[in-house]
């Protein structure tokens, strides 16, 4: 259904959906990875940032050797 002049702002937000690769118990945890994670925290933080206007405070962001931040 188009949006009128009228009916802006009273839309609808987009919807989207989700496939799994295995079963999702109740109440489990759904996540999503903004960036590539191999490309160290530095790379990532710079990404996140450009990109969708955050900064991440996540432990594998907040560390500052890229192969400390693994373990």
């Amino acid at each position: 259904m188009p949006v009128m002049p009228a009916d802006v702002g009273t839309a609808a937000p987009p919807s989207f959906g989700i496939v799994a690769m295995e079963p999702i118990p109740a109440g489990g945890e759904i996540c999503i990875s903004y960036a590539c994670s191999a490309v160290g925290p530095a790379t990532r933080a710079a990404f996140l940032l450009d990109q969708y206007g955050f900064r991440c405070s996540c432990r594998r962001c907040e560390c500052d050797d890229p192969l400390d931040e693994i373990g």
